[in-house]
């Protein structure tokens, strides 16, 4: 059946659909901003706010399971703009709130220290190790990843160290900071003082002067905290190999290698620490994808 239209109702549907037309157009210019507002907001709020979520949820329930205060003290590269000014190290303002947290914990609770850190500034680190030490309350340190530098020294205050399978500890070597970007290990500036130079100026052996005396420091330090541990002798010892420069800054100490070195670790790491440690913030170019499930041979392929 055909159904034939007047010229002037045609001309009034062409001017309904041009109408329709120029409005569904202004809509979608409309809405392009409106959907850039929400993406920045994803980006920068939304995204990082559900992995802090999930890192509370898993927290909590650790908590359950052991029974104990959760400390989780953990440095990564800033996920969100709000981050950026954040400084991925042990800061003072860190040890304040791990001091407040061991001091909140009830008598006769555990303390359970999750480190995931490249260490930071040593009066910061000094402080939380010695805390740790004097709280009179059984203490476990969880190394999911990594726990360099200050992160080990306050690791090794701990009655137990806990490692996952790939996870690092660091030397204690102290580096001195000169300036805004300069930082050299204080173990190679002791070791250039030993080396004739007539060009030598006397900011160089103030440099050195400073270097020995944060090496000497440094292994009191550790030596106090390892005593009760592991005796006088030993952790004088242990202290010598960890803070004289006899690997790099950077040096990775695996649990074999924490064994052998005398440290009293383990490789008991919670399922829930490591999830926890899964959803912290950073920020990689590495991207991966799990590989599908084989269901069976019944797929079809097409081979040449």
């Amino acid at each position: 059946m055909e159904v034939s239209l007047s010229p002037e109702l045609m001309k009034i549907l062409e001017n309904l659909v041009s109408v329709f037309t120029r409005v569904q157009a202004q809509y979608l210019v409309a809405l392009i901003p409106a959907v850039g507002m929400f993406l920045l907001y994803f980006l920068i709020i939304y995204k990082p706010s559900l992995k802090k979520l999930r890192i509370w949820w898993h927290t909590r329930r650790f908590a359950s399971e052991c029974k104990g205060s959760v400390i989780r003290l953990a440095h990564s590269s800033p996920s969100s703009i709000l981050d950026m000014f954040k400084l991925p190290m042990i800061t003072l303002d860190d040890s304040q709130k791990v001091l407040q947290a061991i001091s909140d914990t009830p008598e006769g609770k555990p303390i359970h220290l999750i480190l995931h850190t490249p260490g930071g500034m040593v009066i910061a680190a000094e402080q939380i190790a010695r805390s740790l030490k004097s709280c009179n309350r059984e203490t476990h340190a969880y190394v999911p990843q990594y726990a360099m530098s200050g992160g080990t020294l306050v690791a090794l205050a701990c009655d137990k160290i806990h490692l996952g399978k790939n996870a690092l500890l660091g030397p204690l070597d102290p580096q001195l900071q000169i300036g805004l970007f300069d930082q050299y290990p204080c173990a190679s500036l002791v070791k250039a003082l030993d080396i004739a130079n007539p060009n030598r100026d006397d900011r160089t052996l103030v440099y050195g002067d400073v270097a020995k005396k944060a090496i000497a420091q440094m292994k009191t330090t550790v030596s106090e905290i390892l005593t009760d541990q592991l005796g006088k002798e030993k952790a004088q010892e242990l202290a010598s190999q960890l803070c004289d420069g006899n690997w790099t800054h950077d040096y990775g100490i695996n649990i074999q290698r924490a064994r052998e070195l005398g440290l009293p670790v383990d490789d008991e790491l919670p399922s829930t620490v490591d999830r926890i440690s899964r959803n912290l913030p950073s920020e990689s170019s590495v991207v991966s994808k799990k590989p599908r499930k084989d269901n069976g041979d019944n797929r079809l392929r097409i081979t040449l």
